[in-house]
């Protein structure tokens, strides 16, 4: 029997990477809603929002499938969960689905802050908080408001306590910016804080006095041991020999140290530190010569003794100093920091919110509290029967502690009741360590269900997800025991081929040491950046190792392997953008792993010089940049103009523009910048910028002025900046000056807010921080930059030691820089490091796991050697113990079965994506900028106008007949950007209505007679920028028609004139669908007529 599936046995899983964690406990929570156990009894608990919808998708899948499936299927797929079929068990299978589907109470899956978040709204009373508060997912800007808060108040109070301890700081040296470092890391660091001091009347004196035994701090005067009567004896005799002899070696003097006799105190220590010590207060070599230990006789042997004896008390006086400054350095920064944890719980008072931080301390607060603890884990002890914890590995200690009081009325609870806890996850794949992520805490609860549910342990290494060759090459890779402690040998159940590559380090460009630097215009022309173009050079062959890859056609599950097979994996984002570059380059689709970078995107810079103008119209540059956005798309005549006319009457550009007559881009602009500046004074944020998208048609038109993928990006990026701000205090800020303040403080934080992906159907390589691709997989996998070690720029600050095994934190220290260390702290550090390197390991065994059949891997040589080795000197040692020779080139293979070559004829879509004339810029003969026209009337407004107009409206006719009069003419007076005569409306109407109308031009617009149409076609390249009207699909042709609303003229005439530009538009379609007849010509509005060019 399968222990894992059991429902009646509690269970721990370890579950190395691709062995079925997730397939397990979707199986399980399967399992027990087949014995009869209610969705709503059942909790399963992830960590993020994906992972728990991934959850519940893949439970409802299985169970649609056991619906839908036959006798002989649904027999298969119940012996997979070890039961034995028979008419009862096929008939629930079968019900589960509508069971769960139309069940009050739901199956929940979620995350463990949602949790959190749901017991706290519930008993938020019991935890000192005020009812229907909110989570804040991005607490930076908060941070940094208590942080100025905080200097606000201590400018006003500088003898205050916090005042005092900042003045020492200062004084230490501590520049703002560390400062401000140090008191952000501690807020975010609030949760241990508030463990570590938990149930102390006064929590700094507590954390002082612990922090001092720790240290060991044997007086507040470490300058007295120099003055002991057992030290004078030992210098006494060390400063005699030396005076006998003169000195030893080069820097240890008579004349240097012989004055330490006399003094006492610091100047003492000093004195003696000049004589025996380096800089760096290590002592000085000493070995006296045969000369000096004859001249000092019988008494070198003491003088020798007395030299030891006294370089060491000075040491133990060095580390007790260094204790000192770490005890007084904490204890001004805990005060300060203390200081700043208040103005922050009054800021999250201020907005009635809370943290993520705050959520998880409050809930574990809420269950372990003696007087209501006991109340709301009896109300949650019956909702859960049975509860499932999903990447135990990424659990913190705050997080244990939260979970525990659970499992413990969980084990305490009836017995006769059904109950269990399965919890899984891989201590290999614990990458989180800066999100105080604990590994050690999976084998402790592991142990802990063991002792106390009679809990079975299972362990899976069997991968279903890589091939034998990458397999092999992973347990090769992680042979050596000091790499990843006690790691399984992994089996696989796949089969087929696979292959794993090394690529050598891209070196250093070859320079002569004398050639100077090239003098260069530091305005236009950056920096050179050696590593950077390093990283650029190994971009470049990975980009060719991916086409050369992808044109080999080599067969992944039945298919030819494609773009959007390929993931490329990074450690660091740092040289990001190189990678992007040459993919760029090398015409390769890609999906970037650029992150917070919404705000910095030129459709959120002009909605924000859009809102800075509304705030304070007469900035000039903010309007500007606005009229040359999209959203006016004005031209630089009309920039001319509006400058003009302010000049000539002396105004600001707001009131130029309201004289401005001629142009139609300035005379829309106008309008709806007069109509947004009354509703800024009225409306919210958010529903002010509703209105602007609306008005101003915004996401269509940078989508017309943009190609077609970014035009859906651009139009994702907007609606994120539109939910943004109702996301921000729910979109109630009072004015947009504390709106535009968010933005600019949030855009310059760590968590500012990403752009929105592009579309994943475009069959796209991926790019991905390790991080980010935890738990996903694909059929070939690229890890670069590989060439750097693991050097950690995190060498002081807070260092807090929380032990798996205890409940709360054992040390809260702030560390100082090394030169100030002591060896306690010294001894922390070493610790953290350790856990880093081991983290980092787990990086690189996440990083190689997540490849089904190719492995590659390639780096770039760092600009200065690292102490610790580089993923691409693992790697090549993986090689060596799997006895593969180098290769002529400097790389390896191993390559394990041969891949089929498809060479059968791709689908429809395949072409399309692998054509390789679609990687080929379209050339059109073309040289002159195309728009509508009106034949002659092009300086006629009225003309323009009316032409306009009749476009408008056959583009919305064209796609919709449902609309009423009123609301064509509202979305056409937007659109135009100003009001319209009833006369001329009914004109232009009745015009357009006659196309649509007009039996011979039926092929054109009757559905029933097209497959496909499109409106306001795009066509940028080069030269060339223009518009197709409408662009038709019968099925056998593709039609090209360009509207024209001219009213006389001869037909020759007509297509004459816009005989290239046509020529154009037809060379670009035939571009787009090779082989297809593509047909072109005008269609005259005014005469409902098709004029066709030959």
């Amino acid at each position: 029997m399968n222990q894992a599936l059991n429902p009646a046995r509690s269970v721990s899983v370890s579950a190395s990477a691709g062995s079925g964690k997730t397939w397990l406990l979707t199986a399980r929570i399967t399992r027990l809603l087949l014995e009869g156990h209610a969705p709503d009894g059942i909790l399963a608990l992830t960590f993020t929002r994906k992972a728990a919808a991934e959850m519940r998708h893949r439970v409802e899948e299985r169970l649609r499938q056991l619906a839908l499936a036959d006798d002989a299927a649904l027999d298969a797929s119940l012996a997979e969960l070890d039961l034995q079929a028979n008419d009862a068990i096929r008939q629930r299978a079968r019900g589960l689905y509508e069971q769960l589907l139309f069940h009050p109470w739901p199956l929940r899956a979620t995350t463990l802050h949602a949790f959190c978040q749901d017991l706290v709204a519930r008993f938020p009373q019991e935890v000192g908080i005020a009812p229907g508060f909110e989570v804040s997912e991005n607490e930076q800007a908060l941070l940094e408001a208590a942080w100025s808060g905080l200097q606000k108040k201590l400018l006003a109070a500088p003898q205050s306590a916090p005042g005092l301890a900042l003045k020492k700081l200062i004084d230490e040296g501590e520049t703002e910016w560390s400062l401000r470092n140090i008191i952000v890391e501690f807020l975010k660091r609030r949760a241990e804080w508030w463990s570590y001091t938990d149930g102390q009347d006064d929590a700094l004196g507590f954390a002082i006095n612990h922090l001092r035994d720790q240290l060991d701090i044997v007086s507040d005067d470490p300058h007295s041991a120099l003055q002991v009567p057992s030290f004078e004896q030992s210098l006494g005799d060390f400063s005699r020999g030396l005076g006998a002899v003169g000195k030893i070696g080069q820097y240890v003097r008579a004349d240097g140290l012989l004055p330490a006799l006399e003094q006492s105190g610091d100047l003492r220590y000093q004195t003696l530190i000049a004589g025996l010590f380096t800089q760096k207060l290590t002592p000085y070599g000493f070995k006296p010569s045969q000369v000096a230990l004859k001249t000092l006789g019988s008494s070198a042997d003491r003088f020798i003794q007395a030299h030891g004896e006294v370089v060491a008390v000075v040491q133990r006086v060095i580390d007790q100093l260094a204790r000192l400054y770490t005890l007084r350095r904490t204890e001004s920064a805990l005060i300060l920091g203390t200081a700043a944890l208040s103005e922050l719980k009054d800021e999250f008072r201020a907005r009635n919110r809370i943290g993520f931080t705050d959520l998880e301390w409050y809930a574990s607060k809420l269950l372990r509290d003696p007087d209501a603890g006991n109340w709301v884990q009896f109300k949650l002890d019956q909702r859960i029967d049975h509860l499932l914890l999903d990447e135990f590995q990424d659990t913190s200690p705050t997080q244990w502690q939260l979970l525990l009081p659970l499992l413990e009325e969980m084990a305490a609870g009836n017995s006769e009741r059904a109950r269990s806890l399965f919890i899984v996850g891989d201590i290999k794949q614990s990458i989180y360590g800066f999100r105080r992520a604990n590994p050690d805490l999976l084998p402790q609860a592991a142990a802990w269900m063991q002792e106390h549910l009679d809990a079975h342990q299972e362990t899976l290494s069997l991968s279903r997800r890589s091939s034998p060759a990458i397999i092999n090459w992973v347990n090769a890779l992680f042979t050596p025991p000091d790499l990843i402690p006690n790691f399984p040998v992994h089996g696989t159940a796949r089969s087929g081929w696979g292959r794993v590559e090394l690529a050598p380090l891209v070196a250093p460009d070859i320079k002569d040491g004398d050639e100077p630097e090239p003098f260069r215009n530091p305005l236009t022309t950056p920096r050179p950046d050696p590593e950077n173009t390093r990283a650029l050079r190994e971009g470049h062959l990975i980009a060719a190792r991916i086409r050369k890859l992808v044109d080999a056609r080599w067969e992944i599950e039945g298919r030819a392997l494609s773009y959007g097979d390929v993931l490329i994996l990074t450690r660091k984002r740092t040289h990001l953008r190189a990678l992007e570059q040459a993919l760029t380059e090398a015409d390769i689709p890609f999906i970037g792993a650029a992150r917070g970078t919404l705000l910095k995107t030129a459709e959120a810079g002009d909605l924000a010089a859009l809102l800075r103008f509304l705030l304070s119209p007469v900035r000039d540059l903010e309007l500007a940049h606005v009229l040359r956005s999209p959203m006016f798309s004005a031209s630089n005549d009309d920039l001319i103009e509006l400058v003009s006319t302010a000049r000539k009457n002396e105004q600001n550009w707001r009131a130029a523009l309201q004289q401005t007559t001629t142009s139609v881009a300035l005379q829309r602009a106008q309008t709806l910048l007069e109509q947004w500046l009354a509703l800024s004074r009225q409306l919210p944020v958010h529903d002010l910028l509703d209105r602007i998208y609306n008005e101003g048609d915004v996401a269509a038109r940078y989508e017309a002025a943009l190609p077609a993928a970014q035009g859906v990006r651009v139009r994702g990026n907007l609606n994120a900046l539109l939910q943004m701000a109702l996301e921000t205090d729910s979109g109630r800020y009072p004015s947009l000056s504390r709106f535009l303040q968010e933005l600019a403080q949030l855009e310059r934080s760590s968590e500012a807010p990403d752009e929105t992906p592009p579309h994943a159907a475009n069959n796209q390589v991926r790019i991905l921080t390790v991080h980010g691709a935890k738990g996903l997989e694909a059929p070939a996998v690229f890890m670069a930059q590989t060439g750097n070690g693991n050097s950690s720029n995190k060498d002081a600050g807070w260092v807090v030691e929380w032990p798996s095994n205890e409940p709360r934190p054992t040390c809260f220290v702030l560390a100082a820089n090394k030169d100030n260390r002591d060896a306690f702290s010294q001894s922390l550090i070493d610790a953290r490091k350790q856990r880093e390197a081991l983290e980092d390991m787990n990086l690189l065994y996440v990083a190689a796991t997540r490849a089904r059949q190719f492995l590659h891997l390639s780096g770039f040589a760092p600009s200065k050697a690292d102490k610790e080795r580089s993923w691409h000197e693992h790697a090549t040692n993986a090689f060596m113990q799997m006895g593969v020779d180098v290769g002529d080139d400097d790389s390896y293979v191993f390559a394990d079965g041969v891949p089929t070559i498809v060479n059968g004829e791709a689908s429809k879509a395949d072409e399309v994506l692998d054509d390789p004339r679609l990687r080929q810029p379209i050339k059109l003969s073309i040289s002159k900028t195309h728009r509508p026209s009106a034949n002659g009337e092009e300086h006629d407004s009225a003309a323009i106008l009316r032409g306009h107009a009749v476009h408008y409206l056959l583009q919305q006719l064209s796609e919709s007949d449902a609309d009423t009069k009123t609301a064509l003419r509202g979305r056409l007076e937007a659109a135009i950007g100003s009001s319209v005569r009833d006369a001329d409306f009914a004109t232009w109407l009745a015009e357009a209505q006659a196309v649509i109308a007009a039996p011979a031009l039926q092929a054109f617009f009757d559905i029933s007679k097209i497959q496909r149409a499109w409106n306001e076609v795009p066509i940028s390249h080069g030269e060339l920028h223009g518009v197709i009207d409408r662009l038709v699909d019968d099925g056998e042709t593709l039609w090209v028609l360009d509207y024209k609303t001219s009213r006389g003229g001869e037909d020759e005439a007509l297509l004459t004139r816009y005989r290239d530009q046509l020529l154009a538009y037809r060379e670009g379609v035939m571009r787009l669908w090779p082989g297809r007849p593509v047909r072109i010509g005008l269609l005259l509005t005014h005469a409902t007529r098709w004029l066709e060019l030959s």
